[in-house]
């Protein structure tokens, strides 16, 4: 599927992004979100149309798609001990509950 077709895909991911590491009142490692960003792209692709379509209009299935380009990108490996930290304490009872599905590499 060309970019701009999954262009809302890509910028929903990037705004989420922006807001895990906002929440988490880091800065964001914007070479490694370009990354995560390429990656997302490329995985979208490997689907098949049907699929594409479903997770363009379904935004619950499109998390675990997120998480999978975040760490296939390494990214989730920036920022690791301070996230980890955090993830494992009560500290981010106020942690937006739409971006937990990101803290979870960190809790492993």
């Amino acid at each position: 599927m060309p970019r701009d077709e999954c262009q809302p895909l890509l910028d929903e991911c990037r705004r989420n992004m922006e807001a895990f590491y906002a929440a988490l009142h880091l800065a964001p490692p914007y070479h490694g979100m370009e990354q995560t960003l390429l990656r997302l792209s490329a995985l979208f692709n490997t689907h098949p149309a049907e699929e594409r379509k479903r997770l363009l209009n379904n935004e619950v299935s499109r998390c675990p798609l997120y998480l999978r380009a975040f760490t296939e990108s390494g990214l989730h490996t920036r920022h690791r001990g301070i996230i980890a930290r955090q993830a494992r304490t009560d500290d981010l009872a106020a942690f937006p509950d739409t971006l937990r599905y990101l803290l979870e590499p960190f809790r492993q």
